[in-house]
């Protein structure tokens, strides 16, 4: 028997073991929204088999957008990198790249990102204090961290106020004793003791260490008069980025509040800076930029563009699927699983009213019943606001939601 033959042979028989049912299912049910994937799940279905490379980091990525609804990093530092040292590899790419190859790494927790040279550095720093950064004009870090606390070293020798005033000099205040407790709770550890808000100053330690203390937890010092002092973050200082990303969609035009072009990076960083401001779309290919400043995220908004990525501070919320009023509980229900999301549920249309979202017309919820969502009363629509239940007729359009598996 040929060499080839009996490959052939060996790969059939892993085919039937490998490749589920239940992984067809979980690529299949995302599909309309990543019309990218269509031609590899074609592959996947001929070849019937997971076993290849590019299949399994396709499954795998898949699974990691959470059906289309991507939670992101915690927190942007801008004209700030995580130090050299503890740099654990180096790529090239744009931002967005750089963050989605920290999610893809194992153990990554911060990537620093420098636009003009698409330079993406990642890290495994267990927390996220200026101890482990250092200033980096054109740099951009983010992590899965909150921010902590960090120890700023003056050799012992300041006053309570010096240290608050060292603090304010660098545009941070000086930290709590509620802070440093939230920092050793989130893995810090520094074997210096500095001034707190209280007046009192601390170390905190981790681990016992024979050439600090031989205690852990967040411990006083108390044998002199001047020290050292912890600092921490102004919520100004920490730009709070994005909440949901959704591949290949755009605000529709009509949203549109103003258009640039740049990096994805820069693009989100230019929507924090501008006043309203609430979502971006952006196309990697042309460096198209898009600001907007709609009240909610939803499909209502969006449309379909494939190479571009909507980005926004809003949690997603339902979408009204307009049908001429034509389908039953039945077919709404089939029709939200046709585009990958599932049938909104009360509770869901009241938090969508809740987050801003108006839609003057009719259509199914979960528990069988029909709503529209009214934010302000219209003569053309109803003169109550709230979610309206809607009873003279028995067919319906329909309101989904986006599927996260948080």
């Amino acid at each position: 028997m040929h060499l080839s033959a009996v490959i052939l042979v060996i790969l059939q028989i892993f085919l039937v073991v490998v490749y589920s049912e239940e992984n067809t299912r979980d690529i299949s049910s995302v599909l309309e929204l990543f019309p990218e994937f269509v031609q590899m799940n074609d592959k996947i279905n001929k070849l019937e088999n997971g076993l290849f490379p590019e299949f399994v980091q396709m499954k795998n990525m898949i699974k990691k957008l959470e059906k289309g609804w991507v939670l992101p990093h915690k927190t942007h530092l801008k004209n700030y990198r995580v130090k050299f040292e503890l740099i654990e590899s180096t790529v090239y790419s744009s931002g967005l790249e750089c963050w989605i190859k920290c999610t893809e790494t194992i153990g990554c927790t911060s990537a620093s990102f420098q636009s003009e040279g698409g330079k993406c550095e990642l890290s495994r720093v267990p927390y996220f204090s200026y101890d482990i950064l250092e200033k980096a004009v054109g740099w951009d870090v983010f992590t899965i961290h909150s921010p902590v606390v960090s120890l700023h070293d003056h050799s012992y020798s300041l006053s309570l106020a010096a240290a608050k005033a060292h603090c304010v000099s660098l545009g941070l205040s000086i930290a709590t004793l509620e802070d440093l407790n939230a920092a050793y709770n989130n893995g810090y550890q520094k074997c210096s003791c500095g001034w707190a808000a209280n007046g009192v100053a601390y170390l905190v330690m981790q681990v016992a260490d024979s050439n600090c203390l031989s205690s852990v937890g967040v411990l006083q010092c108390s044998w002199q008069s001047t020290w050292n002092v912890y600092c921490k973050p102004l919520k100004s200082s920490w730009a709070l980025p994005y909440k949901t990303r959704l591949r290949n969609y755009r605000v529709k035009s009509e949203h549109i509040e103003s258009t640039e072009f740049s990096s994805g990076l820069e693009c989100w960083i230019k929507c924090t800076e501008t006043n309203g401001c609430t979502s971006i779309s952006f196309q990697s290919e042309g460096r198209k930029c898009e600001l907007s400043r709609v009240p909610y995220f939803s499909y209502d908004v969006l449309e379909k563009a494939v190479g571009w990525d909507a980005f926004t501070k809003h949690s997603p919320v339902v979408s009204l699927h307009d049908h001429s009023y034509s389908l039953s509980l039945a077919a709404a229900k089939a029709h939200c699983v046709s585009l990958g999301l599932s049938i909104a549920t009360l509770e869901d249309l009241n938090a969508a009213y809740n987050n801003g979202y108006q839609k003057c017309s009719c259509g199914w919820a979960a528990n069988g019943v029909a709503y529209l969502v009214m934010q302000v009363a219209d003569r053309n629509c109803l003169s109550s606001v709230g979610v309206l239940q809607c009873s003279w007729q028995s067919t319906w359009n329909v309101y989904c939601k986006p599927l996260i598996s948080d």
